[in-house]
């Protein structure tokens, strides 16, 4: 962990952040959290976190009560304590659901193939990225059992694959590529002036925190917004065609 980063630590847990400034560095701690793997540096954001942590930074939290030991999990459980105090003194009015793992838990509505497909494009960038070759597996089986697919008879991802015969991973990529230029002309729109709707903002705000759980859950490590982005054009896989 760098002193950046324990620097906005020292400052969230003295608290008094507000504004674009809470904003800014309550992210740069849920993207570290997200790809964090030692334990004390875990303990050290879910810390600040419950201290000064918003709304926000409960998705990213709530996938550590599934990926850390069990002191930080009791950790976990009572950041998310505070951040629901603390929203609720300001009239929040989430259900108690926001603050569970079940509400922030993808669902897979697609078919076996298009799993595949998705695994394969998230591990693909994460492995060009600088990560061993190996992270598939570990990435396939996360996802697996994020969204509830039956891998048996086979013990592995690997395995799985390899035995799924009418597999097409390039029909699968067009499909990608072409959520990623309706993408850029949504881009492109934003920079000529060309507003979002209120409910679009919303709706992608939310898309946004869902793929906050997806990441921390899977453990990648890196840029925050980018892995977003590549969840956000992989989704376009999870449909019933």
């Amino acid at each position: 962990m760098n002193e950046n980063v324990l620097e906005i630590i020292r400052d969230m847990l003295a608290g008094g952040l507000r504004g674009r400034e809470q904003e800014e560095k309550e992210f740069v701690l849920v993207q570290e959290l997200c790809g964090a793997s030692d334990p004390g540096d875990i303990s050290k954001l879910l810390d600040a976190l419950g201290a000064s942590g918003t709304i926000l930074s409960v998705p990213a939290i709530c996938a550590t009560l599934k990926t850390e030991d069990e002191d930080n999990q009791m950790l976990a459980e009572i950041a998310i304590d505070l951040i629901r105090a603390r929203a609720q003194t300001r009239g929040s009015i989430l259900p108690k659901e926001y603050y569970t793992v079940k509400h922030w838990k993808p669902k897979w509505i697609g078919n076996t193939n298009s799993f595949l497909s998705y695994v394969q494009v998230i591990a693909d960038i994460y492995i060009k990225a600088g990560h061993e070759e190996s992270e598939e597996n570990r990435i396939g089986e996360i996802l697996a059992q994020e969204m509830g697919i039956d891998l048996s008879p086979f013990t592995t991802f690997a395995d799985f694959k390899i035995c799924q015969t009418d597999w097409d991973f390039e029909s699968d990529y067009r499909i990608v590529m072409d959520r990623m230029a309706q993408e850029e002309v949504m881009i492109q729109m934003d920079e000529a002036g060309i507003v979002e709707s209120v409910n679009s903002f919303l709706a992608d705000s939310l898309r946004n925190l869902q793929h906050d759980y997806l990441v921390a859950r899977l453990k990648l490590k890196g840029n925050l917004e980018y892995y977003r982005f590549v969840l956000k054009m992989a989704e376009s896989l999870n449909t019933t065609r």
